[in-house]
């Protein structure tokens, strides 16, 4: 057997990796440093720099991405817990807030003022009573009016106008309290414009509104303002026709039943007036 080709001993001749690494960048090195090369060596570097842009617009834009659906999902947990929040104590305020309404019919009295000898003004005084159906005491209840005779036939305010602001500074819950009343006068009105009331051609018109506090406070902070609007007209009580008697209440009737109840009664005194003798 030649023993100069036996592969286990240790002087045979073996290649070095360590010296074919080092071959292989001094070529690369002559290669980069040749002129001849400069173009291509150029190009590649160009490539290899759009290419580790490309890599970071797109990293970048992945990060964001992720970043803002991060951020979409927070806000959007954000809103459900304070729309939770708020329909609790909306909740909360529907059960426990205080609750103010008009306490039965707007009422007024008639008195007769005399002005001068013969002469009389129609002073009227209008009472309006408040009820609190809530949980908790209701303050600084704040009523404003504005009081006009209207002409019903044009829907047109005449005359006068009064106003009248009154302050309650606290209603109680309890239902078993007699309500809160405010007093508001209507001087100077006409005999004349009287009868013509009766006749359900004019009413006195009551608009305007109540505001109070309902014991509880808004996003603010701030106290939590409910408003009562007001809108009343005047029904007399009169005798519309044989067949019907008297109608009316002498009351001031919330709008939307004033409309109703005047159009059934007009109707029955025209039928009155239509029907044979």
């Amino acid at each position: 057997m030649n023993g100069d080709n036996d592969p286990n001993r240790p002087d045979q001749d073996q290649p070095d990796p360590y010296d074919e690494a080092a071959e292989f960048w001094h070529r690369v090195r002559v290669y980069i440093a040749s002129p001849e090369h400069a173009g291509v060596i150029t190009a590649v570097a160009t490539v290899l720099i759009f290419l580790s842009g490309l890599f970071y617009v797109l990293f970048s834009w992945l990060l964001w991405d992720a970043n803002k659906k991060a951020a979409d999902a927070a806000l959007i947990a954000a809103n459900a817990a304070r729309e939770q929040a708020k329909l609790t104590s909306e909740e909360s305020e529907g059960i426990q807030a205080a609750l103010l309404k008009v306490n039965g019919p707007v009422s007024f009295t008639n008195p007769m003022t005399e002005l001068s000898e013969g002469q009389m003004a129609n002073n009227i005084v209008v009472s309006i009573g408040f009820r609190n159906e809530g949980k908790v005491i209701g303050t600084n209840v704040r009523t404003t009016l504005k009081m006009q005779v209207l002409n019903l036939s044009r829907q047109q305010m005449i005359g006068k106008q009064w106003t009248c602001e009154r302050v309650i500074p606290f209603i109680r819950p309890d239902p078993g309290t007699d309500p809160r009343t405010i007093i508001c006068p209507i001087e100077g009105l006409s005999d004349e414009e009287l009868r013509l009331v009766e006749a359900l051609k004019y009413t006195v018109a009551i608009d305007g509104q109540t505001t109070y506090e309902d014991g509880f406070t808004n996003d603010k902070g701030l106290p939590n303002i409910r408003t009562i609007p007001l809108c009343f007209r005047f029904l007399p009580k009169i005798k519309t026709g044989e067949q019907w008697g008297f109608e009316g209440s002498d009351h001031f009737e919330p709008c939307e039943d004033f409309i109703i109840l005047r159009q059934r009664m007009t109707a029955h005194m025209g039928n009155a007036q239509q029907a044979p003798k």
